[in-house]
This record gives C-alpha cells, structure tokens and sequence, in this order.
C-alpha cells in the first residue's frame, strides 16, 4: 500500500479492526517517571485515567536521563528505551531536555538538535508508524543539581520548538501551561500529584485536539478485491478539516464503497492549519489468478506412507487444475507420494497463471525435521530477532536473547518423532552452560544432552533414540554478560519409524501422589502444572513469593483420582522466582518456576 507520510501516524485496516485500544508510549525523565519511590500518581499514569479504555498508556521514563547521547546519563542507554520500542506504540510522547540543561550535559549542546532529531526519527521508522509529540519541559522554579530555567527556556525550548516545524510533529507546551504555578514544584523541578494530574489533563488536551487538515487515519477494508466484489474506504481527519478524495469533497470524517475493476489509487487530501497528504491503492485480482499454492508438509520421510496436504486458492471464476486434473479454485486434498514428486497448478480466466511445487521424499537422516516446525516458544527475545531464524537454513540469520543468566527456546516438531541427532550453531554470544531436552506430547522431560563447558560454534550431538515432540534448549549461564544468547540454527534429525525396544519412561505413576514442575519454566506469562492423585481428594495449590509470602490460591478443591492439569497465568506478577506448594490429605510438596518477563 502507497502511504505519502507528512507527520501523523496512519492506521492500516488491520491495525484498526484488530487494535482495541491506541498505544502511548510517555519517553522522559524523572518527570515523566515520577517523582519518589512511586509513579502511581505520575502524569502518564493519570493520562492512562482520563483517555480511558480506548487508550493503553505505559509510563518508560527514567529518573535523571537525557536527550544528549553524550550526557551523563542518555536515555538512549536505557533499557526503557529498548521497551518503548518494542511496545510498537501508535503514540508517542518525548519529554526530555531537563536533565541536559545541566552544566556538564549543556556543553554538548550543539548536539542537541541532530540528537533530537535521530530519536524522532527512530520511533518514526517503527512499523507503527507513531504520531509524534515532543514536549516543552516544564519550567523550572529552582535550581537543583544544575537544573536551570535559563538554558531550558532560553535555549533549549527553542531548539524544541524549531523541531516541530522542520520534523513535522504535534507538540504539548508544558512550559507555558506550567509557568507561573510553583505551587505545583516541590522541589522548583519535579510536580506534586495534583501537577502530575494538570500535565496530564494538558497532554489529553493535545491528544485529543488536533488542529484541523491532520489525517488520522486512511485505510481501505479489504484491500484487495476480486471480480464482483467492493471495498470500503475509511477516514477521519480532525475537526475543521477541508478533505477531498481523489478531487472530490468529502465530509472530515466518512467512509465509502467502492467498486473497482482494476488496480486504483486512492488520495485522501486534507486542509486546514496542518496539511496532510495520504495514498492508498486497493489491488484488483482478475480471474484467473493464483494466490497461493503450497504442501503441508513439503518435505516427507520415505518408507512410511507419510500424507502431506496440498492447499491452493486462486480467483473467483478460475478454472483450474493440478496435473491435468479439473479441481475447485479453492481447495485441498492429502497426497501420499513415495518418491520425490511435483504438482503443478494451472488457472485461466481474465489471465492465465501457474505455480509449481515439489514434494520431497527423503531417507530420515536427511530431513531437517526442524524446517517442518510447527511453532516456536522463547522465554525472550530481542527487538526483532525471530525464534523461527534458528530453523530457516540460513546462518546469517539468529535467535538472540533479552540480556538474562537463564534462558530458552522450545521447537514443536507438531507430533512425536524418535530423536536422535541435535545440531547447535551458536552465534558470536554463546551459552557455556546448557541443556538440551526432549519432551513428549505430555510434557514429560527427558534429558538428551548437556554441557557445562561449551564452546560456541557448531556442536553437534549424537545418542540413542528420544521420543518426542518438543526440543528445549535451556541456556544456563553465557559468555557475555551484557548482551543475549545467540542461536543461528538448531537442527534436529530422527524417524518416525518404530524403533525396536524404545519406550517413554512415564514420569507420572498412577498410584501415588505427585506434583510435576511446571512447564515451561521459566516462563512467560502463562505456565502449566500437573498434579496426581491415588484416590479421590481435595486439593489446595498456592502460589508464593521467594519471601515465603502466599501470593494467592491457584487451587483449592476436590478432584477424581488420577491425572489432572491446568494453566497458570502471571499478567499480575513481576519477575521473579516464586514457590508453588501442593496440599492433599497429608501430602505436601513444593516447586520453584522462574517468571521472566
């Protein structure tokens, strides 16, 4: 889709429907933090209040940061800053420059605006695509730690304000609204709470006011159309607004079908104090036309009848066929070849298309069986790095970890194979300490192979055959301590052929009790524990903190005898190590899980 972007953020249809609520994300310091050992009366925390339930607003400020990447403490340096943008905000708020009035952070001064200027536009490059708001930091009633009203007022306001013209971005003038209110300033820099709560009545003021000629949002529902079908256009501007679309006037805020018989081009104009330009096209698929053709899965282990599905879809009114053979334009059917085969998928209509596949049929020890994953489970992960990039073939390519002592990434192969081989290639930050383990479809654990004294590079092990669905690796303890594990592939290889005197070794025995650890551990947020019972029996599990204090009562009732389960989710803890302990007749038994958020 076409977008010519001038300042403001704009919705895709996707983000629209899907999104419930807008994301603000507040950047700054101390005053954004705020002030004490609480921010629950912070002026984020109260903007989350007054926006309500259509707004999700999370405070990442940090006490004493500036906007100087030379300062004495940069923003940039924090892990807020790596937090706000993986929140993938809809909105952002910047509120720094305090801090840099500082005489040993002023002295970069001259570097001020190009840094301003490369953290707009770090946020800007987000798939968000965010609005923008840069504020005027408050006034400053007394000087505190080099804090001053001189530099922030006579300099540093204006360096702001030439920003909002050259960057094209909305503004919030703390300053101005503040000046004069001292009464507000404890301390002549940080606000009391009825400060924080005028600071953020100001910036729900900016949010939801915009000057008129700003495009909200512009988006077409669905994007693409096929032969008979229409398409709604969707837009609001802000109040005032002059908009036209595609020449024609149209009401500030509106929508409209259309019909398009081929690719189009649509342009939203909006005029006013601001003016705003956005373009969008709606594709147009002529019959005949494939959109997708592929097998589930592609690659296939020989000897075994293995089935694999072939899935296509093509336009309305396509004739089509695979092989020769007349099929549905939409459709799919199982295939049991015994050697490497190719299906082709042939549709005429307005245009004539063609998608080829193959099927391969491979001995077991060929197959990559973690190319055919189903899905991929980590405790962490860094700003776009993907746990899939360990299974895509491709070392250039890598897992990589949050910075933490402990963590792991889970492979569902999507059924049991016999495991016998496991191939590690480490990037450049390796674990020297892990584990390496199977579990079935039960979850129960068996170990495979374990290192304490790991080396990185390529290490590739061998041993008898494990059966099981899921591959854990659990990275201990690591080679840097300041960033994460890295893992460029992990390949797994067995068979899904019976092996001769291969038996899981059950770790629930149905005569006595047992309270299983829960898995995955650590996790984040939800985990799942197993408990066993002989006989019929009333069971208590509580949650505690590693202070031995009862968090809350995950269970606490009769149950059947036998096996039972269930999830446990963590939205409301903080990270930690937390205690787990059963109660059932006179039995007790407790666990540790780990939760990293």
């Amino acid at each position: 889709m076409l977008k010519t972007f001038l300042f403001v953020m704009i919705f895709t249809s996707a983000q629209m429907l899907a999104q419930e609520t807008y994301k603000v994300a507040c950047v700054g310091n101390s005053i954004t933090q705020g002030f004490g050992n609480t921010n629950s009366n912070s002026y984020p925390n109260r903007l989350d209040v007054i926006l309500g339930d259509k707004y999700d607003v999370r405070n990442f400020g940090v006490g004493g940061t500036t906007l100087l990447k030379n300062g004495d403490k940069p923003y940039w340096d924090e892990s807020a800053f790596d937090n706000a943008t993986q929140f993938e905000p809809d909105i952002v708020i910047i509120l720094l420059g305090t801090n840099d009035s500082k005489p040993q952070n002023w002295a970069f001064k001259d570097e001020f605006y190009g840094d301003y200027v490369d953290l707009i536009n770090h946020f800007r490059s987000l798939k968000s695509e965010p609005q923008i708001f840069i504020g005027y930091p408050p006034p400053v009633f007394q000087v505190l730690a080099g804090i001053n009203n001189p530099v922030v007022q006579d300099e540093i306001i204006p360096i702001i304000d030439s920003l909002k013209y050259s960057m094209n971005t909305f503004w919030i003038n703390f300053y101005e609204a503040l000046d004069g209110k001292s009464n507000l300033f404890p301390d002549g820099v940080h606000l009391n709470e009825e400060g924080y709560l005028e600071m953020a009545n100001i910036a729900a003021d900016a949010l939801l006011n915009k000057p008129s000629g700003v495009i909200d949002y512009f988006f077409a529902m669905p994007t693409t159309v096929e032969e008979g079908e229409s398409t709604t256009l969707f837009w609001r501007t802000s109040d005032s607004s002059t908009v036209t679309l595609n020449g024609n006037l149209v009401n500030p805020s509106d929508s409209l079908q259309v019909s398009p018989i081929q690719s189009e081009t649509y342009t939203l104009i909006s005029s006013g104090v601001f003016n705003d330009t956005v373009s969008l096209q709606v594709d147009f698929l002529p019959s005949g036309f494939i959109k997708y053709f592929h097998a589930d899965p592609p690659i296939l282990e020989s000897g075994i009848n293995a089935e694999s599905t072939l899935r296509w879809a093509s336009s309305k009114n396509s004739i089509s066929k695979i092989n020769g053979e007349s099929v549905a334009f939409t459709d799919s059917f199982i295939v049991t070849p015994t050697e490497t085969t190719s299906y082709e998928l042939i549709t005429t209509g307005t245009i004539s298309d063609s998608a080829l596949i193959q099927i391969q049929v491979l001995e077991s020890e060929l197959i990559n069986r973690s190319l055919l994953a189903k899905s991929f489970q980590v405790s962490t992960s860094a700003y776009q790095f993907l746990p899939e990039w360990v299974a895509d073939s491709d070392t250039s390519t890598f897992w990589q970890s949050n910075r933490s002592t402990t963590e792991w990434l889970v492979i569902d192969l999507g059924k049991e194979i016999n495991i016998n081989r496991i191939q590690l290639i480490w990037g450049d930050v390796y674990a020297k300490t892990f584990h390496l383990q199977i579990m079935n479809e039960s979850n129960s654990t068996l170990p495979f192979f374990s290192n304490s004294n790991g080396a990185g590079g390529v290490e590739d092990i061998t041993r008898e055959y494990v059966k099981g669905r899921y591959i854990r690796l659990l990275c201990v303890s690591s080679v840097s301590s300041t960033e994460g594990y890295q893992v460029k592939e992990i390949e797994v290889y067995g068979t899904e052929k019976k092996i001769t005197g291969f038996e899981w070794n059950n770790s629930i025995e149905l005569n006595r009790y047992q309270l299983q650890q829960n898995f995955p551990n650590p996790f984040n947020p939800s985990t799942e524990i197993k408990f066993n019972i002989p006989n019929d029996q009333h069971v208590k599990i509580t949650l505690f903190d590693l202070l031995g204090r009862q968090i809350k009562i995950l269970i606490n009732k009769k149950f059947s005898t036998g096996f039972h389960s269930f999830n446990f989710s963590s939205y409301e803890l903080t990270s930690g190590i937390y205690f787990y302990r059963m109660e059932a007749g006179e039995f007790t038994s407790t666990k540790k899980m780990v939760l990293m958020r």
